[in-house]
C-alpha cells in the first residue's frame, strides 16, 4: 500500500513505478504468460483532490492508458467498478470531489492478453491535501490444462482423505468443465486446453514426500512419456 502526497510529483503523470513480480525479471514472466491462457488483476485505488485522468497504467504488451481512458471495449474507467454499477461499458471513471476519498478499485478493464500491469505512473499530488493509496494485487490466471491420470500409494491417500478432497474443490477452470473423481487409489484429472503443447510438468507441494506416480495420456490415449522431475513429454497432442 503506497500512499503519496509529495510536492515534487505536483505535474500530471511525473512519478512512475515498475511493478515487480515476485522476483521475476521480464523474461520470466514473458516465459510465465505462455503457460497459462486467461487472467484477471485487480487494485484498490483510492484519490483525493487528485484527478484520475492525471494518472495512466502500463500494461505488460506496452498498451497505455490514461485513467479515464480505456477504449478497448471492457470500460471507459481503469477498473470495471462504474460499468458493474451502471451495466454499460463505456461508463466513465467517477469524478474527484473536494474534500472526499473517492475509490475506483476494481478489476483492470483490459483484455487478458494485456496483462499484468507492468508500471503505475501517478501525478497531480503537489498540495498537501493531494493523495492517492493504491495496492497493486496478485495476477490471477487459468492455466493451460492437460489429461492427466495420478495414482498415490492407497495407504497414504486412505489418511489424508480431507486433503483429497480439497484438491478436488480447488481444480476449476474458467468454463467449470474440469471433471476430477476419486476412484479407489487413483485420482483421474481430465482436463480440456485450447492450445498445442509438447512438454508439461506436474509441481505440487510435497509431491516427493508423497511419492505419487503419474500415467499421462494425450487426446488419442496414447501415454506420454515421463522424462524427470514429473515432466512430461507428448509429441502427438
Amino acid at each position: 500500500m503506497t500512499l503519496m502526497d509529495d510536492g515534487q510529483y505536483s505535474d500530471p503523470l511525473s512519478y512512475s513505478k515498475d511493478i515487480v513480480y515476485e522476483n521475476l525479471s521480464e523474461e520470466g514472466v514473458n516465459q510465465f504468460l505462455k503457460t497459462i491462457s486467461t487472467c484477471t488483476q485487480d487494485i484498490t485505488f483510492w484519490s483525493f483532490y487528485s484527478f484520475i485522468f492525471h494518472h495512466a497504467y502500463i500494461f505488460w504488451d506496452n498498451i497505455y492508458r490514461l485513467g479515464n481512458n480505456f477504449p478497448d471495449g471492457i470500460c471507459k474507467c481503469f477498473t470495471d467498478i462504474r460499468c458493474k454499477e451502471e451495466s454499460n461499458v463505456n461508463a466513465e471513471c467517477y469524478g474527484t470531489p473536494d474534500n472526499k476519498w473517492v475509490d475506483f478499485s476494481g478489476t483492470f478493464s483490459v483484455k487478458s492478453h494485456s496483462l499484468p500491469l507492468k508500471t503505475i505512473v501517478l501525478g497531480d499530488l503537489g498540495l498537501t491535501v493531494e493523495k492517492v493509496e493504491y495496492s497493486i494485487k496478485k495476477l490471477e490466471c487459468m492455466f493451460q490444462l492437460v489429461m492427466v491420470s495420478i495414482e498415490f500409494p492407497f495407504e497414504k491417500c486412505w489418511c489424508n482423505q480431507e486433503k483429497w478432497k480439497k484438491i478436488k474443490l480447488e481444480l476449476v477452470d474458467s468454463k467449470t468443465a474440469t471433471c476430477v473423481t476419486l476412484i479407489g487409489k487413483i485420482l483421474h484429472l481430465t482436463i480440456e486446453t485450447l492450445t498445442n503443447f509438447v512438454e508439461f510438468q506436474i509441481y505440487g507441494e510435497n509431491i516427493e514426500e508423497n511419492n505419487p506416480e503419474f500415467f499421462a495420456y494425450d487426446k488419442n490415449s496414447v501415454l506420454c512419456k515421463e522424462k524427470e522431475n514429473y515432466k512430461f513429454f507428448c509429441p502427438s497432442t
